[in-house]
């Protein structure tokens, strides 16, 4: 597999249902907002920017564990969601 592949942002993927589970960006995603199909071009171009964004969606099967660590102080969810959220600012 060629390097740029493997760099592929998982975001970025068109199969199954994702959800973003960062902070609301007002006029381009609302907090827990399911997508299927693919990220919007706006949230994708986010992610591209941002790390904390970009990891903060993820596979519908994985959403509650997700949710729940996004607000669990301490854990790595919460943390990169406060770093999505500084850099929002």
């Amino acid at each position: 597999m060629s390097e740029e592949k493997k760099a592929a942002p998982k975001a970025a993927k068109a199969e199954g249902k994702t959800v973003y589970c960062g902070p609301t960006i007002r006029g381009v995603a609302n907090q827990y907002t399911v997508f299927e199909g693919g990220i919007p071009t706006k949230l994708q171009e986010r992610a591209a920017k941002s790390a904390a964004i970009k990891a903060l969606i993820v596979p519908l099967e994985k959403f509650a564990v997700t949710r729940e660590r996004v607000e669990r102080e301490g854990t790595a969810e919460y943390i990169l969601f406060q770093k999505a959220r500084a850099a929002l600012k």
